[in-house]
């Protein structure tokens, strides 16, 4: 669906970016999956910093979206 409404490669999201990746097999079909796994591992400690900074917050919005005040 992304691929649909972006039409320039500066636009693209970190995800498409790593299928590209993928999709650029010009050394005969071969696969670097080293780099591949490595990139989208990187590519996920941004979130876990985030979440693991707003995690008291997360909690606590969770924990009291039940209870009338």
């Amino acid at each position: 669906m992304p691929l649909i409404f972006i039409n320039k490669t500066s636009m693209k999201t970190l995800s498409l970016g790593l299928m590209d990746y993928l999709g650029q097999t010009s050394s005969g079909g071969f696969v670097d999956w080293g780099a591949l796994m490595a990139a989208g591992f990187l590519s996920l400690i941004p979130c876990v910093v985030i979440f693991l900074i707003a995690q008291e917050y997360l909690v606590e919005g969770i924990t009291f979206t039940g209870i009338k005040r």
